[in-house]
């Protein structure tokens, strides 16, 4: 079973909203992109 793997740098520093939103946009990435 595959796992996914989420990181990041200090270069992605964001606002609280900004960090929400980007959440929120990978989350549907994954929904809609997902394999087995």
């Amino acid at each position: 079973m595959r796992h996914s793997i989420v990181a990041g740098n200090w270069k992605m520093n964001k606002t609280y909203a900004e960090a929400q939103e980007l959440m929120a946009q990978l989350l549907e990435y994954k929904k809609n992109n997902t394999t087995n």
